[in-house]
């Protein structure tokens, strides 16, 4: 039920979004009655975009992803638009802009925001981060994934990419931590293939999209690819000296990671540094200290996108304990740290506007290596 009503609040969402920038286009170009046109006209791009959407399953694979990137692109393009607007609307209020220059304003900065936020998001940098832990006896290097949110868009040829990447690092650990499919759609094991590559040890926890496009049928691809890739469900292993705690998403975030978190710790060897894989970064260094023991505790969560498209940036940094990027603290000698993943992919619109896509490469160091 939640999730009808959070899709039935983002359709109203969008529809006044494209409300208002059809409502200051049709008003540049001199359009009657630009409001009721605006109106009309968002109203049947809307029922045309929950059309597509409910029905995408239905549609062969081919035209499914270019129907649903071009309608990603075009939602894209409505959100940068209505940046412009706003600006060619503040812009007003300051200097009177007449309707040539205002037309100028909107469609040049919504181009603009538009060609940067698409190549933006195909453009995966690396972020290089080091983290302490006065429990690590060596260096251990991991490479981050998050949010690869595979489906219609991104499919196998974009994981191809994405390993290329990791095996250039040479890591000694790879984690993904949530989201590998996108919203409702079916990934499968030919997708997830590219892991079997990396002569490394892949661990990985649910995200909320994989409750979303269904839980049994996401682990029956990960289980395709042979052991490449291991799921810690709300359990752990050591590596290399190291506790790898792996659990998986929860709607209760916060309270019920504690509690998860406080079933789990008395069974570590908390001497040993221990390395947390959580999709959602619902807790601050501060509360992950309190688990930390001796060893020190670094949790590598995802999720947030580092908000993906503006406006929803400061929603985002809002409704979670960390936004994106490391976050530390020390209390008498013991470290703790989040560190949160701006993500690998994109969810539903295939851009990015004032955030990056991102493989995290973070080394963990003991205190004698710092």
């Amino acid at each position: 039920m939640l999730k009808y009503l959070f899709f039935a609040a983002f359709l109203l969402i969008l529809l006044g979004i494209h409300t208002f920038v059809f409502w200051t286009l049709l008003t540049l170009i001199l359009q009657p009655d630009a409001l009721h046109t605006a109106l009309v006209s968002a109203s049947v791009i809307m029922l045309t975009v929950t059309v597509f959407i409910l029905f995408s399953k239905r549609i062969s694979t081919s035209l499914l992803r270019v129907t649903l990137y071009s309608t990603g692109v075009w939602i894209g393009t409505i959100l940068c638009l209505a940046h412009s607007s706003a600006l060619h609307q503040l812009l007003h209020l300051l200097v009177p802009v007449g309707r040539p220059a205002g037309l100028t304003i909107v469609l040049g900065v919504g181009a603009a925001l538009t060609v940067y936020g698409l190549i933006n998001a195909a453009c995966t940098k690396v972020e290089r981060v080091t983290v302490r832990l006065p429990g690590a006896s060596s260096s251990l290097k991991i490479a981050h994934l998050s949010d690869l949110h595979l489906g219609a868009i991104y499919q196998r040829d974009f994981v191809e990419k994405i390993v290329r990447k990791v095996r250039e690092l040479g890591p000694d650990l790879v984690v993904l931590t949530g989201d590998l499919p996108d919203g409702h759609f079916d990934i499968t094991g030919e997708m997830l293939a590219p892991f079997c590559e990396l002569s490394v040890p892949v661990y990985y926890v649910l995200g909320n999209h994989e409750s979303i496009a269904g839980i049994p049928m996401v682990l029956s691809a990960v289980s395709k690819t042979g052991g490449a890739i291991r799921h810690l469900r709300n359990e752990f292993t050591v590596f290399r000296g190291f506790n790898i705690v792996g659990l998986d998403y929860v709607d209760n975030r916060g309270p019920t990671l504690q509690r998860r978190l406080s079933d789990t710790i008395p069974a570590l060897d908390t001497t040993k540094p221990t390395i947390l894989l959580h999709h959602v970064p619902c807790l601050t260094p501060e509360q992950l200290g309190e688990y930390a023991g001796t060893g020190g505790i670094l949790m590598l969560a995802g999720h947030t996108h580092g908000g993906q498209m503006m406006p929803f940036q400061p929603l985002v940094w809002l409704t979670n304990a960390c936004f994106a990027g490391l976050y530390s603290y020390r209390r008498k000698g013991v470290d703790s740290h989040v560190y949160v993943s701006t993500g690998v992919g994109a969810a539903g619109v295939p851009m990015r506007v004032f955030s990056r896509s991102v493989i995290g490469l973070i080394t963990v160091t003991g205190l004698a290596e710092c």
